[in-house]
């Protein structure tokens, strides 16, 4: 028979742990509720599904913009997966005055996937897909066309401000000027963004004797490319690195950018375009002489 000191302990105990497993509980709704991004008893995510097609697009490896009147020199470094291993390389870059150069592997085949929201159970990041399909790098060439060397090719001269820039490579432009393709069998153009849209930090060298310098690194270099299904054509995300679900394509690139501020040259407002609009890391400008 139990003792009344010793009922006593037990319902003490029994208090502290309910206390306890309440107070954890709390704490956890406190949590998801102060993260929305989160899901406590269930959240979603992003799952391939199946191919759809494939598209050939002119893939910039990095597309580099450099300060008026200044310059930037830096490096890409990028691995393409390909039927007998892979590719990897490594290219300087130096842009100057203005200058926007891309540093491209050529016309590389992707492979298209669609994708959908799917529950999971259980804690975890509420991690939705942003679209319906997604893209692969695919280690197959289409069309014939392989991956080659690094090239570099200038898209703009002594631009002042990066602003009002079109956002798709001319790829009929590119095929017959450099493969030597007709435009019924060239790759498309990779869509991306290099648009000033707003100061995120500001270079002013006015008044000083020294120069200033600027740097930051990149991890990949995202893209999109027109791709139609059924007659409707959608703006496909071009996915470097392996995801989940991924067949096991990949094509990595990596930049590190060195930018230089002359010194007594004027003020030079920079956006990070993976602050603003999600394309990649590196700088974007718009200059303003000293007074």
């Amino acid at each position: 028979m139990t003792s009344p000191e010793n009922w006593r302990r037990r319902s003490f105990g029994a208090s502290v742990t309910l206390g306890v497993t309440v107070g954890i509980v709390l704490t956890l709704l406190v949590a998801v509720a102060g993260h929305p991004g989160w899901g406590l008893f269930s959240h979603t995510d992003c799952q391939i599904g199946q191919p759809v097609g494939n598209v050939t697009v002119w893939r910039p490896g990095a597309v580099v913009a450099s300060p008026y009147r200044g310059s930037e020199s830096g490096s890409i470094l990028g691995s393409a997966k390909k039927p007998w291993g892979y590719f990897n390389m490594s290219q300087p870059t130096f842009v100057a005055d203005g200058n926007v150069t891309m540093y491209y592997l050529g016309p590389t085949n992707w492979t298209v996937f669609s994708i959908h929201n799917v529950s999971a159970l259980g804690p975890g990041a509420e991690s939705p897909c942003e679209s319906s399909l997604i893209g692969f790098h695919s280690p197959q060439p289409a069309q014939g066309v392989t991956v080659g060397g690094v090239t570099s090719w200038p898209l703009f001269s002594s631009l002042v401000s990066d602003t009002s820039l079109p956002t798709v490579l001319n790829a009929s432009y590119l095929c017959v000027t450099i493969e030597n393709l007709s435009n019924a069998h060239c790759a498309v153009g990779a869509q991306f963004d290099l648009n000033f849209q707003r100061a995120t930090g500001v270079v002013n060298t006015c008044g000083s004797n020294q120069p200033q310098e600027l740097r930051l690194t990149s991890d990949s270099w995202p893209l999109r490319a027109p791709f139609a299904v059924n007659g409707t054509t959608f703006s496909v995300p071009l996915e470097d690195n392996t995801w989940g679900g991924s067949p096991g394509y990949l094509n990595q690139t990596f930049e590190w950018y060195n930018y230089t501020f002359p010194a007594n040259t004027g003020a030079w407002e920079y956006d990070v375009l993976s602050q603003t609009s999600s394309t990649g890391s590196g700088l974007v400008f718009s200059y303003s002489p000293c007074p």
